[in-house]
């Protein structure tokens, strides 16, 4: 019986965390457009809600970046990481 108890625990933990995502499928056009405008390389695109804004992290290059814009296409923050082979280097 607590084996029973313990697993359906566990199922509801999984679904509950695994639909906690902000991943988004689709945003509106502006929003895409600005991305697209200022990041014509993005690759790998991902989009996530960040409040009434939203995030989009992508690769450029060998670099990860992410951008947070507005609902009227505007950017807000510009984040971009170090390349990763380059501080794999002595």
């Amino acid at each position: 019986m607590k084996y029973r108890a313990l697993t359906v625990a566990a199922c509801i933990m999984i679904v509950t965390a695994t639909s906690c995502t902000n991943e988004l499928t689709t945003v509106p056009s502006v929003v895409n457009n600005a991305l697209q405008s200022g990041y014509p390389d993005a690759m790998n695109v991902s989009w996530e809600k960040a409040g009434k804004d939203y995030e989009a992290e992508f690769t450029r290059g060998q670099k990860e970046l992410t951008v947070l814009i507005n609902d009227q296409g505007q950017v807000l923050k510009h984040k971009e990481e170090a390349d990763k082979e380059a501080g794999a280097q002595p």
